[in-house]
């Protein structure tokens, strides 16, 4: 508990900029397909990891790269 406590500590104090090149290190999600779940909207495609802000990046079908900030994310049980 005293560990996970000061990585929060820490996160408060620097922000994601710090972490984001291990957490991109640890992203067993990146390359799997997932359905984004915005309210009634559904966004499909090909996670790309995270952004520089910590958003969840997807490509589209037409080659797009989106970032989004929130909603619920569904990925293919084969890969959990």
């Amino acid at each position: 508990m005293d560990h996970i406590l000061s990585i929060v500590n820490g996160f408060e104090a620097v922000g994601i900029k710090a972490y984001l090149d291990e957490w991109r290190s640890y992203d067993c999600l990146k390359g799997h397909t997932a359905t984004l779940f915005i309210g009634q909207q559904q966004v499909e495609g090909i996670v790309e990891g995270i952004d520089d802000n910590g958003f969840l990046l997807i490509k589209r079908s037409d080659g797009s790269i989106q970032a989004f900030a929130s909603g619920e994310v569904s990925f293919n049980a084969s890969i959990l």
